[in-house]
Formats: C-alpha cells, sequence, structure tokens
C-alpha cells in the first residue's frame, strides 16, 4: 500500500522537494573517495552481473543443500521483484536526476538494485531469524538508498519505493513457500539423524 502512494503522488510537491533536496545533499558531498565506493557497490549489486550473482548465491546454496522450496523461494523471489521493477519503470517512464555516475537504463521509479537487495536481506532475515539479521538488513538497505541517490541514479522516493517492493515480494512469497520450506527442512534434518 505504501508503494502505491508514492506511485500514485510521485507529482506532489512534497515529494519533488524531498527528492530535489535529497539530491542537492547527495551532489552536495560528492568526493573522490565516495564515488569509488559507490561504484564498486553499484556494480556488486545490480547490472547484469552483480544483480545476477548476488541472487544466484543463495540459490546455489539452497541446491547444494537439497533445499528445493527454498531455491524456488529465491529464484522466484528474484525474476518476481524483477519483473515487476520493468513493467512499471516502463508504466511510469519516471525522468532520472541528471548526470548519473553510472549507466543507467529506461525509467527511474521505482529503483531496481534496492529493490533487488530489499529483497534479498529480508528473506535471508525471515530464514536466519535473529535480531541482528534485522538490524543489518535495515543497514544494508539504507547502504543501497544512499548508493543510488549518490550517484544520481534514483531520486530518494524511487530507492524507498524499491525497498517497499523488494520487502513486499520476500514477505508475500515467505508467506506462500515458508510451510513447505519448513517441511523440507524438517524431513531432510530427521534423514540426516
Amino acid at each position: 500500500m505504501s508503494f502505491t502512494l508514492i506511485w500514485l503522488n510521485l507529482n506532489a510537491s512534497w515529494i519533488g522537494a524531498v527528492d530535489q533536496g535529497w539530491n542537492k545533499f547527495s551532489l552536495d558531498n560528492r568526493n573522490d573517495a565516495l564515488t569509488a565506493v559507490h561504484s564498486f557497490a553499484s556494480a556488486l549489486t545490480g547490472g547484469p552481473i552483480g544483480g545476477s550473482a548476488i541472487l544466484l548465491v543463495p540459490v546455489v546454496v539452497a541446491l547444494f543443500k537439497r533445499r528445493w522450496w527454498l531455491a524456488l523461494y529465491f529464484t522466484a523471489g528474484g525474476v518476481l521483484a524483477n519483473t515487476v521493477v520493468q513493467v512499471i519503470k516502463n508504466l511510469v517512464g519516471r525522468q532520472r536526476p541528471e548526470n548519473p555516475l553510472v549507466t543507467v537504463d529506461v525509467g527511474s521509479f521505482p529503483s531496481g538494485h534496492v529493490t533487488g537487495v530489499a529483497f534479498l536481506v529480508v528473506a535471508l532475515s525471515l530464514i536466519v531469524v535473529r535480531a541482528w539479521t534485522w538490524i543489518l538488513a535495515s543497514l544494508v538497505v539504507v547502504f543501497e538508498i544512499t548508493n543510488r541517490t549518490y550517484l544520481s541514479a534514483h531520486w530518494f522516493s524511487d530507492t524507498i519505493a524499491g525497498a517497499l517492493l523488494g520487502s513486499a515480494t520476500a514477505l508475500l512469497l515467505w508467506a506462500a513457500l515458508s510451510g513447505r520450506i519448513a517441511r523440507q527442512n524438517a524431513q531432510l534434518s530427521a534423514a540426516a539423524k
């Protein structure tokens, strides 16, 4: 619902003011060291190589451990989140901030990088149920939001929408598949004894 409210209010003056203010803050605080760190992080978390690699790791680990439902969860989540992002980007057609420091595709809203990262860290937090995983997940998403806006690849509202979309994808798929994942884990644990 929050995602939809942002989408429907993209042209609202208060969202524009927040986006412009955050963009100015990001531009005013650029330096060579931060630009190098953010450019490297951007390559790790997105594009055809980085975006696929970060989602392939949990899939491969799940397959290696014979956790087929968990592998399906990560695969379906990655495909679903990326597909929804691309459809919405093409529907909305929002312009990006001027002069991005990285190569970007069509449309700014929502951020695909943030969507993918939010899906991954929320999914991992649902699997490794510890307080520290949720804290770490929050910090990683905040870093990715900062990363995409620092590089002028997205407006602040694009990244918030991406965080909401990725998190919602992880939670909705978890609701659909967590019972099967838990049963398979219990069966494999019992067989190992």
